[in-house]
Formats: structure tokens, C-alpha cells, sequence
């Protein structure tokens, strides 16, 4: 049985780590709870509510700095709430020019209790 720190979302079957492939450093780990804290909708998490960003709810809204800077706030709020040892460093929101639907998101943040800079990327879209 392989040493490893969380499992791998969406599961993977792998033979070498046991039943499902694990996450081996607490930067891949880290980086794939934050991707889960952004992603997930309020409401989705059981016996948490208040857990998620629900990145995919600003899809919709009028693209101007007043939702940006909603989606901003939510993010940090978020953050220093469920994974307060991260830092952000650089929030980027950009709109797609071919759809209007679409937009590009780059985080880019520190661990610091290991020294380490990472980034999360999305494209969010219909």
C-alpha cells in the first residue's frame, strides 16, 4: 500500500496506490482543496452550507468590476475561513472575446508554512 496524503478527485483506480490514486505532496493536495472550495456551490456540501464559492453562479451575472469584486471578496472570505495557511497573492478575472458566456480565472497563491507558490486556473463557461 502507497503512502499518500488525500485521494485524488474524481477517483481514479490505481493499482500501485491501492484502490484509488492519492495525492502525494501537500502542494497537490492543497491546490486540489482549493479547486474544490471554489468550485463547489453554497448549499452542496452536506452539514456545511456556508461551504464554496460557487464560481459557476457568477456565469450569468453582468461582467463589470461590481461582480468581479463580488466574486473576489467571496473567494478571500472563503479562504480565510477553510484554508487560512494559503495566501492569495493575484486574482485575475478576465472575459473571454469570443464568448460572452465565458470567462478565464487565474489565482495565483502561497503555502506558506512550506514556502511554496502555486496557481489555479479556470475557464468557466456555458
Amino acid at each position: 500500500m502507497a503512502n499518500g496524503i488525500s485521494v485524488i478527485t474524481p477517483l481514479i483506480y490505481d493499482k500501485q496506490d491501492g484502490p484509488y490514486k492519492l495525492n502525494k505532496t501537500i502542494q497537490d493536495a492543497v491546490k486540489q482543496n482549493f479547486k474544490n472550495l471554489v468550485l463547489t456551490i453554497k448549499g452542496e456540501r452536506i452539514m456545511d452550507p456556508d461551504f464554496g464559492v460557487g464560481i459557476y453562479s457568477y456565469l450569468f451575472e453582468n461582467y463589470n468590476l461590481g461582480t468581479i469584486n463580488e466574486l473576489k471578496q467571496e473567494t478571500y472570505s472563503q479562504v480565510r475561513k477553510y484554508i487560512p495557511f494559503i495566501n492569495i497573492l493575484d486574482f485575475t478575472v478576465a472575459e473571454s472575446t469570443t464568448n460572452l458566456n465565458q470567462y478565464y480565472i487565474y489565482i495565483k497563491y502561497s503555502i506558506n508554512s512550506i514556502n511554496v507558490l502555486d496557481e489555479l486556473t479556470f475557464t468557466v463557461s456555458q
